[in-house]
């Protein structure tokens, strides 16, 4: 209410007194209603509902502090200002001020004290009022909104039981489904397990299982692995499909795993947990390794009709000359003839053998920067003994040397291109060519460009239906017994691993081709043997020379006196170490690998105990991982080589001279 519609009822029984004040009020602007007596004061306080009531404490019918309080108690909001002449006491201003006055003023007063008093007091009132709508507003608010809040609540109170019953019934279904289920924390702790993975791993209660980091049920190597790739995978990804683990049950047997797993989050991105479906697959991946040895049993065994055809070829030309050689020993021009043609013969049956050695050793992807032209010639000079009389092998487009280089696991890359040209000479059964070609594809959205490796026949070709599973692994058109349906799925996986695809072009009657597409390598040359220093010119040097073979060792000694050395022929890795232990003299030691008793590793690494840092040869024809690795440590005890079989005498002697020349430089 504002000061000018604010109404002042002016009680006083003296009437000067009375007009007086209100002439006072009226002058300042504000509204005024008179009374002469305490009841007439109390009747205009109800009708009129002043704002304000100036009161007289003497009224002649009833006392001013009387009317105050029955003011107050009737109208909470009115105020009342009591006036009274200075004669009266303080107890009696105490009284009025105790009965509700808001305020009290003695005369004779001021007329500006009068109204800025009154003034002050509507201000007040004013305020008051304001406050107590604020209040009053407030209130209702707050009623409203808790009349809102205890409909949600009860709303979110029938959610959650909801909820609850849902989450039991989930949690129900998960453990009793016929699955192996499991759900992990966002550590790998497990949180729930299904009743089927409980008895799949061969636990009977989950009180055994909860709680436990999952790779406390994974053997050693699959838990680092599960750590370093699975797992950061699941805490990245929204879901993973088909990945690969193992798992340890109860009793320790190892169970191959396919699992598939989804994960929760939070609003904010947070993982929650993850939900994993589990397969085993064990049975599944023994069949598939015993598949691919039966593939790998069917390439050596095209392998060996071809290699037999062409070593009984070799040994044909090594015996007849031999024999040659023995009748037409005084002619010189046939000696050298026909040792020249046994030398030959000997190189091509070595080549045939290195060569089949290469397509034994196999293992991880091990990447190398490969000359495309001599990896297609050696693989056209295998397929030469392999695929047959009827089938001939050409080579399309061939690059030069050093032109195209790709990034692959050379063994593995000649061992899928032989698998491919099998296939195509199958798809011609009346013979054919099949060709291998090779060209630069440049790059169209790749990162680099890329090299396609193409395998070509003119057979029957495949339709669609095959096509479309061509691929996938164990599917063959081959008669049973003839092939394992692990060929095409075994490139494709070569090419994916090494960077690249797989694409066949094929039609009906069209024949068929294959071509791997696989990553340029960013070297400028393919990877080499380093290069060794020149050996110095060496004289005599005194050689003990091991094999169990008698017919190797006697040419062996032949070889090295031919060279100008003295050896010592020996028959067994125990007798050299006699002749060592018993002084005898000796400059380098040379030994096969396989014998009978003491193995060459075994010689070697107890004769450089004798004599450390003597200079050692080992001659072996086939070197395995284990031999290996002991090799790599007994080279580094002094001057050491390793000389595959078989091995021409300059290869033998330069070999010694290297050698020894390393001793001597480095003394």
């Amino acid at each position: 209410m504002s000061e000018a519609d604010a109404l002042i009822l002016n009680v006083d029984d003296d009437e000067a007194g009375r007009y007086a004040k209100t002439r006072i009020l009226t002058r300042a602007g504000l509204r005024v209603a008179e009374a002469a007596t305490g009841a007439e004061a109390l009747e205009k306080a109800a009708t009129l509902g002043p704002a304000l009531v100036l009161l007289d404490v003497k009224l002649p019918d009833i006392s001013g502090i009387e009317v105050c309080r029955r003011i107050k108690r009737a109208h909470p909001a009115t105020l009342v200002l009591q006036i009274s002449v200075a004669a009266i006491s303080g107890a009696d201003r105490v009284r009025g001020l105790e009965g509700g006055a808001d305020s009290y003023l003695t005369q004779p007063v001021a007329p500006d004290e009068l109204i800025a008093v009154i003034r002050a007091l509507l201000r007040m009132q004013a305020a008051e009022s304001a406050l107590r709508q604020l209040n009053a507003t407030l209130e209702a608010r707050v009623a409203e909104r808790t009349a809102d809040l205890a409909t949600v609540n009860k709303r979110l109170v029938a959610e959650i039981a909801e909820r609850q019953r849902a989450e039991a019934m989930a949690e129900a279904l998960y453990r009793r489904t016929p699955l192996p289920l499991h759900c992990l924390d966002a550590s790998a702790h497990l949180l729930i397990v299904s009743d089927r993975w409980l008895e799949f791993l061969g636990y009977a209660a989950r009180h055994e299982v909860i709680g436990r980091h999952i790779t406390e049920f994974m053997p050693a190597e699959a838990a680092h692995r599960f750590r370093e790739v699975v797992w950061p995978m699941v805490l990245t990804a929204d879901g993973c499909d088909d990945m690969e683990i193992q798992l340890r049950r109860r009793d320790g047997t190892v169970v191959d795993i396919l699992v598939s797993v989804r994960t929760e989050r939070a609003p904010s991105g947070r993982f929650l947990r993850s939900m994993a479906a589990l397969v085993d697959v064990t049975a599944r991946k023994r069949a598939e390794e015993g598949l691919r040895q039966a593939q790998k049993m069917e390439v050596f065994g095209q392998l060996a009709g071809g290699i037999a055809h062409d070593m009984n070829n070799v040994l044909q030309t090594v015996l007849s000359g031999t024999r040659m050689l023995g009748l037409q020993a005084e002619d010189a021009a046939m000696v050298r003839r026909l040792s020249g043609l046994v030398s030959d013969a000997a190189e091509r049956g070595a080549a045939i053998a290195r060569r089949l050695l290469t397509f034994a050793r196999r293992g991880e992807l091990r990447a190398a920067h490969l000359d495309v032209a001599a990896l297609l010639e050696n693989v056209r000079e295998v397929l030469s003994y392999t695929l047959g009389g009827r089938t001939e092998v050409a080579v399309e487009g061939a690059p030069r040397a050093g032109e195209l280089i790709v990034f692959a696991d050379k063994p593995q890359l000649e061992t899928v291109l032989l698998n491919l040209a099998i296939n195509a000479r199958d798809a011609m059964p009346r013979g054919g060519t099949v060709t291998l070609s090779a060209r630069m594809v440049p790059p169209a959205g790749e990162e680099w460009p890329r090299v396609a490796l193409a395998v070509r026949d003119h057979g029957a070709g495949m339709s669609p239906a095959t096509l479309a599973r061509a691929t996938e692994p164990f599917f063959t058109t081959k008669p049973k017994g003839q092939g394992t349906g692990l060929g095409l799925a075994m490139a494709r996986n070569f090419a994916e691993q090494s960077g690249g695809d797989l694409v066949i072009d094929t039609e009906p009657g069209q024949g068929t081709t294959v071509t791997l597409f696989l990553p340029v390598s960013q070297a400028a040359e393919p990877d080499v043997a380093p290069a060794h220093p020149a050996p110095l010119a060496t004289p005599s040097a005194r050689l003990l020379v091991v094999d169990d073979d008698p017919l190797v060792r006697s040419v062996l000694g032949a070889v090295f006196e031919r060279l100008g050395h003295r050896a010592e022929v020996l028959e067994s890795g125990e007798e050299a170490l006699r002749r060592l232990q018993d002084g005898a003299p000796c400059d380098l030691l040379l030994t096969d690998l396989t014998m009978p008793g003491l193995t060459g590793i075994d010689l070697l690494r107890e004769a450089r105990r004798q004599r450390p840092g003597l200079p050692c040869i080992l001659l072996t024809g086939n070197l395995d991982e284990e031999a290996t690795l002991a090799v790599t440590a007994l080279s580094e005890g002094g001057p050491f080589a390793v000389l595959r079989k078989p091995m021409a005498p300059d290869s033998l002697g330069a070999a010694v001279d290297t050698l020894l020349s390393s001793q001597a430089r480095a003394g």
